[in-house]
């Protein structure tokens, strides 16, 4: 595989990934505070993925784990 199609391959990777978490976020149901917190990371993350690819996917699993947290009511 060559490196751009690696590159596009994580681009597309990176992006369901978000689609996934923005989708998550809106059906969670928590405090309005912490429904901003994790707006704000995933806000962050988003306009990494624009400059580092790498970061913003070892971010976005971060933010997964935060999400779970949540969702589970251990936030």
């Amino acid at each position: 595989m060559s490196q751009n199609a690696r590159e596009a391959k994580g681009f597309t990777d990176l992006a369901a990934a978000l689609r996934e978490a923005t989708r998550r976020l809106h059906t969670l149901r928590v405090e309005p505070a912490v429904r901003d917190r994790l707006t704000r990371k995933l806000l962050a993350i988003t306009q990494a993925s624009k400059h580092d690819l790498e970061s913003a996917a070892k971010r976005l699993r971060k933010f997964q784990e935060d999400l779970a947290d949540a969702e589970n009511g251990t936030s």
